[in-house]
Order: C-alpha cells, then structure tokens, then sequence
C-alpha cells in the first residue's frame, strides 16, 4: 500500500472505527449504528486499501479501483 494513504489521519482513525466496532461495540450494543458505523467507515477503509495495492503507474486503473467498493 502506498505510504501516504496508509499513514492518512483519516485512514488510521477509519481503520480503527472498523476495528473497534466490528469487534467491541457489536458485541457491546448491536443495532443500526453499529451497522451504519460499518458502512460509512467501510466506504472509507475499502476504496483507499484497493487503490493501494494498484501501482501508480496505471492511473486510469487506480482511479477504477477507487470507485469499485463504492459501487458494490
């Protein structure tokens, strides 16, 4: 994964949001918050790992991958 995404303010709180919820607070409190939780940090976290492991030398392709999670 490229550097500047991995070290991302907004990444690492993402990932840890993922983690947390998918892992204590479902456990804690399930409901739709912890669902909507999931789905907004997901649309966060999955883009930004996906066009990571794109090189940078297939923009068009980064691009792409960038959308695909979104889209699915």
């Amino acid at each position: 994964m490229r550097r500047a995404i991995a070290t991302s303010p907004v990444f690492l709180t993402a990932t840890a949001l993922l983690l947390l919820n998918d892992h204590w607070f479902k456990g804690v409190g399930p409901g739709a918050l912890t669902g909507k939780l999931s789905d907004v940090v997901g649309l966060i976290v999955a883009p930004a790992l996906v066009a990571g492991l794109v090189p940078a030398s297939r923009r068009g392709l980064r691009a792409l991958a960038f959308l695909l999670p979104v889209a699915v």
